[in-house]
């Protein structure tokens, strides 16, 4: 899965910069790499450390000409997949596109390292994890390149690279809203859906307990996990009526879409794509479309409103 995790433009699903966590003066006394020799020195770490607070402030307004103006006119910008971005009035665009689609986030970076290479230029390093209110996305390492003018210092050039898992468990904390238990009710078909962490939060047991009216009860299992050859998180169903299938799931915006196949009792194939779909932590929207039985396509289903249930 490509997902973009942008630290500086939200366009691409992106991250925004927070207030710095602990200073660089903090991490001197903690041993840390960075050193502060004089007092212009330690006045420009904080003037630095001072921009990334204020891009964080200006990105939480939704003002992109206030953030736009942090960078320098001819600023350039390079996100992981190599896309360049260059310009004050390019980067404001991009910044009020992606604003635009983007929820509401919490935003954790933690600066690595502030160097001062020169007079009017310093080296910035550092990493961010980025929390919305329906999970938490694997985090990113950025690098940025500043210069001061006319006393003020600007972002002259910024980088990101994301932040490699080295667990599955990183991968689905994507997920982790899911956790707990919901409900469902769409006629006379009613739908309980328990999922909980498994297997040191490697997995995610989901299970879905199917009530209709005239007719026994169902109860199916749904297993989440990442697989590494894809780069993606997937999914195994089990129905309790012999059927199985496999998801692949990708994130589009704020939405969860699952391209899904499997076999039923009789050895029918069937293909669908599934879409979740909010941003509240305790409702979803779910809707399986582009359905095709046995190589012939059937009618959507009408999204379903998902409830979460307070213990």
């Amino acid at each position: 899965m490509n997902s973009k995790r942008a630290l500086i433009a939200l366009a691409a699903g992106s991250l925004l910069l927070a207030v710095p966590g602990p200073g660089i003066a903090a991490q001197k006394a903690a041993g840390g790499t960075t050193k502060t020799t004089a007092a212009p020195q330690a006045a420009d770490e904080a003037a630095i450390l001072a921009v990334l607070a204020g891009l964080a402030a200006a990105a939480s307004n939704a003002d992109a000409e206030k953030m736009s103006t942090l960078f320098i006119i001819d600023a350039t910008y390079v996100d992981e997949d190599g896309q360049h971005t260059r310009g004050r009035e390019e980067l404001k665009k991009r910044f009020a596109q992606g604003l635009e689609r983007s929820g509401k986030s919490k935003i954790e970076v933690t600066p690595a390292s502030v160097k001062i290479v020169g007079r009017d230029v310093a080296w910035v390093e550092g990493t961010s994890t980025r929390k919305t209110a329906v999970g938490v996305e694997p985090g990113a390492r950025f690098a940025m390149l500043m210069q001061k003018q006319n006393g003020n210092w600007l972002i002259s050039s910024a980088t990101e690279t994301p932040i490699v898992s080295k667990s599955a468990a990183d991968h689905l904390n994507a997920l982790d809203w899911m956790v707990g238990d919901w409900a469902a009710e769409q006629g006379t078909t009613k739908v309980r859906m328990n999922a909980d962490w498994t297997s040191n939060k490697n997995f995610i047991d989901c299970k879905y307990v199917v009530e209709q009216a005239g007719a026994l009860e169902k109860i199916d299992r749904q297993i989440i996990g990442w697989d590494p050859s894809k780069g993606q998180i997937v999914s195994w169903n089990f129905s309790s009526n012999g059927g199985f299938g496999y998801g692949s799931w990708s994130k589009r915006g704020k939405d969860w879409v699952i391209a899904a196949e499997g076999v039923d009792p009789a050895g029918t194939r069937t293909a669908s794509v599934n879409i979740i779909s909010g941003n509240d932590p305790n409702k979803f929207s779910w809707q399986s479309v582009d359905r095709v039985v046995d190589g012939l396509p059937v009618p959507d289903t009408d999204p379903v409103t998902v409830q979460r249930v307070a213990k």
